[in-house]
């Protein structure tokens, strides 16, 4: 695998290659496979919330995957086109918002 990331929590490890597993690290078994790349992820990385998961490739594509609780579609839910071949991808965590605010 080149990439590896783990959902806070520890329920899951996701590692890609050309193709990205889901591994349920309770079973030690592979769960799901996304597809979505056509050349070698260079980044994985979870919403702070684990709900989605982003993906970048030197296919020069950033994929955003379902990974709430009951999702099982292996279709990324929307997908980026990049001018040139991500090297790292991080997601930044929401600012929490103030009482009162809307």
């Amino acid at each position: 695998a080149h990439r590896l990331t783990a959902r806070a929590g520890g329920d899951l490890l996701v590692t890609g290659a050309t193709t990205i597993k889901v591994w349920d690290l309770a079973t030690r078994a592979s769960s799901r496979k996304l597809t979505g790349h056509a050349s070698a992820v260079t980044g994985l990385c979870f919403s702070a919330d684990g709900s989605l998961l982003f993906s970048s490739s030197a296919d020069r594509f950033i994929n955003v995957w379902d990974f709430a609780p009951d999702a099982a579609s292996t279709a990324a839910l929307r997908v980026f086109t990049l001018d040139a071949v991500p090297t790292h991808l991080a997601v930044a965590p929401a600012p929490e918002e103030e009482e009162g605010e809307a």
